[in-house]
């Protein structure tokens, strides 16, 4: 049977090259997608007498993007979930790119206050200069003090991790502990 969008009619009709992306069932049961280009066969005369066709095989590409989303999803819902906060921050800049919900619970911005925010800003004016550098090279920061949206003080140990993984770019993935009430039971 004819497909729903002929490029090969169109061709004939118009004269111009077309494409479309089709899926089918095969008799199997699977699913099978694929990309069909045409064009023109022309006489001396210009008219048109035959359309090449062209199909390329895009099932496994399909499948690709399908396991990739999954794997999207899959990422997404752990990184939600998990207690303590995460930021991750463009490597460059500290600029908090993205957070988990954590974030809301710890430290009181929503998910958009904090997003765009630079990662050192969570610290007292007084310990940016010294927290930065320490953030590029640390794998580990104990016991230092963040602000709460409500301006108190928490102490929180933060693990920073580099990656490239993040939109193509460099990033550093930074979880934080908040160790406030353990401290405040040592004492």
């Amino acid at each position: 049977t004819k497909c729903d969008v002929c490029p090969v009619l169109k061709t004939f009709e118009d004269g111009e090259p077309h494409s479309s992306e089709e899926a089918a069932i095969n008799k199997d049961g699977t699913e099978t997608y694929w990309m069909v280009k045409t064009s023109p066969i022309k006489n001396a005369r210009g008219e048109v007498v035959a359309a090449m066709e062209m199909s390329l095989d895009l099932t496994h590409i399909k499948f690709l993007e399908r396991e990739a989303r999954k794997s999207e999803k899959r990422y997404r819902v752990i990184f939600d979930t998990i207690p303590n906060p995460i930021f991750v921050l463009d490597a460059k800049t500290l600029k908090i790119l993205d957070c988990n919900d954590s974030v809301m619970s710890v430290y009181g911005f929503s998910k958009q206050e904090v997003l765009l925010k630079s990662f050192p800003d969570l610290f007292e004016p007084t310990d940016r200069e010294e927290i930065v550098p320490m953030i590029r090279s640390s794998n580990v920061i104990e016991r230092t003090r963040q602000i709460r949206k409500d301006g108190n003080v928490i102490y929180v140990t933060i693990r920073v991790s580099s990656s490239e993984e993040y939109a193509d770019q460099p990033v550093l993935l930074v979880t934080t502990s908040d160790i406030t009430m353990r401290l405040m039971a040592e004492q």
